[in-house]
């Protein structure tokens, strides 16, 4: 049990290190910001139809489920 609190604490730490890396290297360099907007930018309307078709589909299971 306690290798894998130390092994939990480890990813924890690990996993915020690597963001405030990544929002350095973000903050600082105009060109990666831009490039990182512009793929959310494209990727946001395709994710926007993932969350429809999966609240759609959540919503047919619900009903088949209340109604079989």
């Amino acid at each position: 049990m306690q290798n894998v609190r130390v092994g939990l604490i480890l990813t924890l730490v690990g996993y915020v290190v690597l963001l405030v890396v990544s929002l350095v290297l973000v903050g600082r360099s105009q060109r990666l910001a831009g490039m990182l907007n512009w793929l959310v930018d494209r990727l946001v309307p395709l994710a926007l139809l993932y969350i429809f078709f999966d609240v759609l589909a959540t919503v047919i299971v619900i009903v088949r489920n209340l109604f079989a």
